[in-house]
């Protein structure tokens, strides 16, 4: 079974000491891919009434939303349009990875005995979990609440060529609002998760 396995051992190597708050990058990865896949599993979405109300074309089908916008912010920030596609879970192995002096991560690995037909440099980002969050604030002139919405995933950057892994970490994003959660609050985290994904690759722009 091809899971990269002997690629772990190599870019772990390479990838421990090189860690900023939220990813590993391979120092060895110098240049920008002229294209590249990226694969990303169906979303979870902690309150679903909230894409009825803002997103209601995509109530049945968020991942065709997500996939498109997570397009759009990786086009914007790396001037390459990717290739997306929706995988199921078990399309991913989640391998632990060191992630700090103690700590591991289950990184999501793109299983190729399963996904047919990747070359190049791929980007996973598997789970991914939108959820809202908020926060009381008591006063003596009274009570305020803030609110967010939060979306947290775990990914990896690999070369499907060469076996090796480039890049792994987490990536995240928050906007913050008042009163109702508009699609506007979607758009701006997909784009904070797709800034965490690519920050200090060479993919970013």
């Amino acid at each position: 079974m091809r899971q990269m396995g002997l690629a772990f051992a190599f870019a772990v190597l390479f990838l421990v000491g090189c860690s900023g708050k939220h990813s590993l990058v391979n120092p060895e990865w110098k240049n920008a891919p002229d294209s590249y896949t990226v694969l990303v599993s169906r979303p979870f979405v902690g309150n679903p009434d909230d894409v009825a109300d803002d997103l209601p074309e995509y109530t049945s089908n968020f991942e065709e939303w997500f996939s498109a916008e997570i397009a759009t912010a990786l086009e914007k920030r790396t001037e390459k349009k990717p290739s997306v596609k929706v995988e199921l879970d078990e399309n991913f192995n989640l391998v632990p990875l060191k992630f700090g002096k103690e700590a591991f991560l289950q990184t999501p690995i793109p299983n190729l005995d399963r996904i047919s037909g990747l070359h190049g440099v791929v980007i996973s980002i598997h789970p991914i979990k939108f959820k809202r969050k908020m926060e009381k604030h008591n006063s003596a002139s009274g009570t305020t609440v803030d609110h967010w919405l939060v979306v947290n995933g775990t990914y990896s950057i690999v070369s499907a060529d060469e076996e090796k892994i480039l890049a792994y970490g987490l990536c995240y994003g928050i906007s913050s609002f008042k009163f109702a959660m508009t699609k506007g609050d979607w758009e701006n985290v997909v784009d904070d998760l797709a800034k965490t994904v690519i920050q200090d690759t060479p993919l970013e722009k």
